[in-house]
């Protein structure tokens, strides 16, 4: 029991050693829960000054629930079987990260996924025994059908052979990349302190919050069974005759982040240092509620340039002479362009943006140590945002002033 091991049983034994009360009205749910966790990392450093950083991480809890009591005939019976649970894992979906949105607002993706449902209902169809029997049927829409399309779609993965259970058991590795190799040649050598280059991605697939159907028993849901790829009973009840599943589900995401997809800090001889990098991410929810996607994606260029001055010269003479700061003089400026936009997408229907902006933000600082006690910051931050629906407005913001920090203590 320590190292994970349960008696799924263990309600069964108890009520045959009289360790249960055989009240009809117990309202005390027996329990068990079961979770997974899978974590692995590792740094390889095939060449010098090339370090990669690997990670997988793997997550699943599921929890059960049931009422084990005496029936009207007075034998113990599982009674309102229920089980939830949440899943996610690390995965690689960049094969269609660069598609595009075209200038409508229309996806090839979200096209392809349309389109992949058909295939993934006749591999239902043909997998499912309760099909040839004639016991229930698919529709494009069901939850069935659609979990895999959407996978296939937004993964780049063939609707062919893709799997058709949503749960996964093999996480796939992330990572980082860092080089800082380009120093050892001779222009670089000459000029920089340091240059790094830097690569990003982290990609996770979840399951949101799942539960179990009412349709199914206790020997559908329990903890022993860990992977349903479809129905295993029809809805008899269902005027459609359409299949139940037997974990139905809220929301599926995928969710990826280059950050940064590259990026360069440097710092010169001459103490300048600086940073520009290029970051894109993506959030795609299934919401099987509504039969809807949610597609969130962001991209931004962000830059920073700054440098540390001793005896800086001013600008402008004090009493007719030459002034020079005799203390460090820091300055930094940090420039960003951001595009962010929602896009709500209907199978078959319509796909408008739901909230969006171009975003501009500049933010020059600079500081001066007077001594050890008195500090100067002389700041300035511009930002504007250009909105991409028509409900909200333009919007400019600027904000700039001086700060005095006094230290009190001695140092």
């Amino acid at each position: 029991f320590v190292l994970g091991s349960q008696d799924r049983s263990i309600q069964v034994k108890a009520a045959e050693r009289g360790w249960t009360s055989r009240s009809t009205v117990q309202n005390t749910a027996f329990q068990q829960t079961l979770a997974k966790t899978f974590t692995a990392r590792t740094t390889l450093e095939p060449f010098k000054d090339f370090r990669m950083q690997i990670e997988a991480r793997y997550t699943r809890a599921d929890s059960y629930q049931e009422f084990y009591r005496p029936d009207s005939t007075g034998q113990f019976a599982s009674q309102s079987p229920l089980r939830n649970g949440q899943f996610s894992m690390s995965y690689l979906s960049f094969l269609t990260s660069f598609a595009g949105i075209r200038k409508d607002n229309t996806s090839p993706i979200f096209e392809k996924f349309e389109q992949y449902r058909a295939i993934i209902q006749q591999r239902l169809e043909q997998t499912n025994p309760n099909v040839a029997e004639n016991k229930g049927t698919y529709n494009k829409n069901s939850q069935d059908v659609l979990i895999p399309a959407f996978f296939a779609a937004y993964s780049g993965k063939d609707p062919s052979t893709v799997k058709l259970s949503p749960f996964y058991s093999i996480p796939l590795p992330n990572w980082r990349i860092d080089y800082n190799g380009l120093t050892n040649l001779p222009f670089f050598k000459s000029r920089f302190g340091s240059f790094v280059l830097t690569h990003q991605y982290a990609s996770t697939y979840s399951v949101g919050n799942f539960t179990t159907s009412l349709n199914y028993g206790a020997q559908y849901v329990n903890l022993l069974v860990q992977d349903l790829p479809f129905a295993a009973i029809s809805s008899f009840d269902s005027p459609a005759r359409q299949f139940i599943p037997v974990f139905v589900m809220s929301t599926i995401t995928l969710s990826e982040r280059f950050s940064p997809l590259l990026g360069v800090q440097f710092q010169t001889k001459s103490r300048v240092s600086g940073r520009l990098e290029y970051n894109r991410d993506r959030n795609v929810a299934l919401n099987l509620s509504n039969v809807q996607v949610a597609e969130l994606t962001n991209k931004d260029i962000t830059a920073t340039i700054g440098f540390t001055k001793q005896n800086f010269r001013l600008p402008f003479r004090v009493n007719g002479a030459v002034k020079r700061l005799k203390n460090d003089l820091t300055f930094q400026c940090s420039l960003t362009f951001r595009d962010t936009r929602s896009i709500q997408r209907k199978l078959d229907a319509e796909q408008i943006i739901t909230a969006g902006n171009v975003n501009f933000q500049l933010r020059p600082t600079l500081s001066y140590v007077v001594n050890r006690r008195l500090n100067l910051n002389f700041y300035f931050d511009r930002t504007f945002n250009d909105p991409l629906v028509s409900n909200s407005f333009r919007r400019a913001t600027t904000a700039g002033g001086i700060q005095v920090k006094f230290n009190l203590a001695e140092l």
